[in-house]
């Protein structure tokens, strides 16, 4: 039987990455507006931040699988915490809209997991996990990060002459 400490720190670490704001974002919010224009450097854009959020998502779901199997094998049902309230402003957005806050809002994410993390030293197949998942989560952040750096900018509107107000007379 493993530490009782142990297991309930792996229950809050799968409790976080259960309701992460990746999962809720590729999950809850319907991040699948499909982009209505022609193919163009826009809607292509579009299209890799959408199957990178989704990529994200599927190893997030992998990991929580396995550390709901280790905590399975220890008797352990963990029950989910509820969705943070702020996440729900972000229903309906196209991945245009929603790669920035994704970036900031998991970034302090991962942090939290890693200091979390460390509670699960005395358990090797829970700490290798919870390593696995911060690996490829912080490979997937940097991936987002640069992909946000090549985001389209739209060309600059030309000035537009107002006319004259009575105001002004």
């Amino acid at each position: 039987m493993t530490d009782p400490a142990l297991l309930e720190a792996l229950e809050r670490v799968y409790g976080r990455i259960s309701r992460s704001f990746i999962r809720y974002v590729v999950e809850m919010a319907f991040p699948y507006m499909a982009p209505s224009g022609a193919p163009g450097v826009k809607e292509d854009w579009e299209r890799r931040a959408l199957n990178a959020l989704q990529a994200w998502d599927s190893d997030v779901q992998a990991a929580q699988r396995a550390i709901f199997a280790l905590l399975g094998a220890e008797k352990v049902h963990p029950v989910l915490p509820t969705w943070n309230l702020e996440y729900s402003q972000y229903h309906m957005l196209s991945p245009l809209y929603l790669l920035r806050p994704v970036i900031h809002r998991m970034r302090p994410h991962l942090a939290t997991l890693r200091e979390e993390a460390k509670a699960l030293r005395g358990w090797p197949e829970a700490e290798a996990e919870v390593e696995s998942l911060l690996e490829k989560e912080e490979a997937h952040l940097r991936g987002l990060e640069a992909l946000e750096r090549e985001r389209p900018r739209d060309p600059p509107k030309p000035a537009v002459k107002k006319g004259v107000s009575a105001n002004f007379w």
